[in-house]
């Protein structure tokens, strides 16, 4: 029995144990990568990345680590800092309080969601309310969704203005390697160091060999083209110094990346944006890219790699040139120094060095050291759609000669397709103008302003504005833009309405007017069935909907059966139409209506009734004569003597 309760409570144990730890996390992943988000109750809102399947050309980086933190995330955190005050993004925290003795401030966690492919938390700090968002992002580099999109959106919910900065803290570790060196520029980072905006490349690598990388990380830290923008400072530091200090670092350049205390080296990160000054009911928002990057490898003696962008976006604008980042590496791992070591960059026709150089001279490379070379490149005037070769070569007089290329592809720009129409608004004097912009490419469009030109004898309605823009256009979409618009002439206008289409290029586009061909039907309908002489009673003309108005109409009658008394118009038509009265007939000109007309009637006629018979309204126009006979009864004596 002993035997038996022993065996079910260490076979449920650990199920429990699991459903623990599951019910604990949420996350979100794909084929390349995982983010792991905390669901408390403690270290609410943190989070970590790790591998899927990670980069599809190796299996060596399958199911490792990218940010520390498995099973349950704790050990990155964010920072806000408001008003000269240190908050820890999420929930309570007994470990970091515990590890470092300090005590924290926090805010409140008021939201936690798994939406789609996106983790949300959100925290109130009194007034201040910060959303954490965690998506996956396409990667510059390879092109395909191996990065997290690490994104905090800062809501000021006072009546008053509220300074806001942020540091995101990562807890980088690339599989069972805690120590790799961080890789910016020219600079292979292996002990504390802090560096200004000027002084950070667009995105930053960390891998432990050049010869048999196991895990290659990236951290993207400019991307204009996506709206991220880079922190102010970037420190990279032993972890035990940052996860005990939430904002403010005694920061010691050269300082080793092993914790005091300890023999192994734990490198972290922390991402600082400045506090800003946010005005009240007004938003800010900061963005880093953290993932997977690539290296194109050719071991050797001399052993290269070389990173670039596998695709380029062919940027016909003078002003806003394609510029990209390109990253060589060299590794000695001849086992012996390396003398007067040429490093050469083969750059192909159409790009043009904007920043480094082409040629690099290593007068000694030791066994076992890795340098790297930066060179900013830039597609010139001559650059065309296809794909291109860069190459990285190397010649020693030591070691073997050695070479590397990697494609790259430049990507025709992607055009737009336009249909441009105007339709009349019920032939109510107002005309709705559609600019329906097509994208049938693959390449989102970004930053598509359209600007409306009037003739003359039209006119915008009021709060509409002749400009309009769009942010981005996704690949093979469209998007409709309109404008209403008001005609100031009693005739459909003749000249041509015009719209300017920016993006890459102006184009220009123009439609015009058509005169509406829309059957009218007007019917004519008495007040009552039954009218006698003497009577008082009225017509009222309706129209069907989309019938034209601004035409002008007469209605005639027979002057010995009735007397025109008055016309009263439909409370919604304009007040400025024309009327004009001559015995038996009525002239009516100049209708117009406001856009929300109802379309029950036109207008009211009012008659007195002077003798029995039929008699016979007609209604005249552009498009024909529509008439309708009334009856008017004789009354006999005893009727009048009865109805005084």
């Amino acid at each position: 029995m002993i035997t038996f309760l022993y065996m079910l409570i260490f076979s449920v144990f650990p199920m429990m144990v699991w459903g623990v730890e599951r019910s604990a996390t949420l996350e979100i992943n794909n084929e390349f990568i995982k983010v792991i988000v905390n669901k408390g109750p403690d270290d609410l809102g943190r989070f970590s990345i790790e591998t899927t399947q990670g980069n599809p050309s190796t299996t060596a980086d399958d199911h490792q680590l990218l940010v520390y933190g498995r099973p349950v995330p704790w050990t990155s955190y964010t920072t806000i800092h408001i008003d000269n005050k240190a908050y820890i993004f999420g929930g309570y925290s007994r470990k970091t309080e515990r590890r470092s003795g300090m005590t924290a401030k926090y805010g409140t966690v008021v939201f936690q969601k798994k939406k789609n492919k996106t983790l949300l938390t959100v925290v109130d700090f009194g007034p201040i309310q910060v959303t954490q968002r965690l998506s996956f992002f396409r990667n510059p580099i390879t092109k395909v969704k191996d990065t997290v999109k690490i994104t905090y959106l800062v809501l000021n919910n006072d009546r008053v203005d509220h300074r806001v900065g942020i540091r995101v803290m990562l807890d980088t570790k690339l599989g069972s390697n805690d120590g790799a060196p961080f890789r910016i520029g020219s600079t292979e980072v292996t002990s504390e160091l802090r560096l200004n905006k000027k002084q950070l490349s667009e995105y930053w690598l960390t891998f432990d060999s050049l010869i048999t990388p196991n895990v290659i990380a990236q951290g993207t830290l400019s991307f204009p083209a996506e709206s991220i923008t880079a922190p102010d400072t970037l420190l990279l530091a032993n972890w035990g110094t940052l996860v005990d200090n939430p904002w403010s670092v005694d920061y010691q350049k050269g300082r080793s990346f092993i914790r005091q205390g300890e023999l192994e080296k734990d490198t972290a990160l922390a991402l600082y944006w400045d506090p800003v000054s946010i005005r009240a009911k007004e938003t800010h928002v900061v963005t880093t890219l953290y993932g997977l990057g690539e290296l194109s490898l050719s071991p050797g003696e001399l052993s290269l790699g070389l990173t670039a962008p596998k695709e380029i976006l062919l940027n016909q604008s003078e002003n806003q040139p394609a510029s990209f980042l390109v990253m060589g590496y060299a590794f000695n791992s001849g086992g012996f120094d390396a003398y007067d070591t040429t490093i050469h960059f083969d750059i192909p026709k159409g790009f043009t060095i904007m920043n480094g150089q082409k040629r690099y001279t290593v007068s000694r490379l030791n066994a076992g050291e890795t340098v790297q070379f930066p060179i900013k490149l830039q597609l010139n005037t001559h650059a065309r759609p296809g794909r291109y070769a860069i190459q990285l070569l190397s010649e020693s007089a030591t070691l073997e000669n050695n070479r590397i290329r990697r494609d790259i592809t430049v990507v025709a720009p992607p055009r737009l397709s336009y249909e441009l129409e105007v339709n009349s608004l019920l032939g109510s004097g107002y005309y709705d103008v559609r600019l329906r912009l097509i994208n049938e490419s693959k390449h989102r469009i970004k930053n598509i302003t359209a600007q409306l030109e009037l003739p003359s004898g039209l006119r915008l309605i009021p709060l509409e504005s002749d400009q309009k823009k769009i942010t981005k256009l996704s690949k093979k979409s469209h998007h409709d833009l309109f404008w209403r618009v008001k005609s100031e002439l009693q005739a459909v206008p003749t000249d041509a309405i015009r719209v300017s289409v920016t993006q890459l290029e102006t184009e220009q586009l123009s439609v015009v007017i058509n005169q509406p061909q829309y059957p009218v039907e007007w019917t004519i309908q008495p007040s009552r069935e039954k009218i006698d002489v003497d009577d008082y009673f009225f017509i009222q003309l309706n129209v069907r909907p989309m019938g034209v108005l601004n035409d002008q109409w007469v209605v005639t009658y027979d002057k010995s059966d009735l007397k025109f008394l008055k016309l009263v118009p439909h409370p919604q038509l304009n007040p400025h139409f024309k009327v004009t009265h001559l015995p038996g007939k009525i002239r009516i000109s100049a209708l117009t209506s406001d856009p929300t007309f109802s379309w029950d009637h036109i207008v009211k006629l009012y008659f007195n009734a002077l003798q029995s018979g039929t008699t016979e309204f007609a209604v005249s126009g552009p498009s024909g004569t529509f008439t309708k006979s009334v009856t008017i009864n004789k009354i006999e004596m005893n009727q009048k003597e009865q109805n005084k």
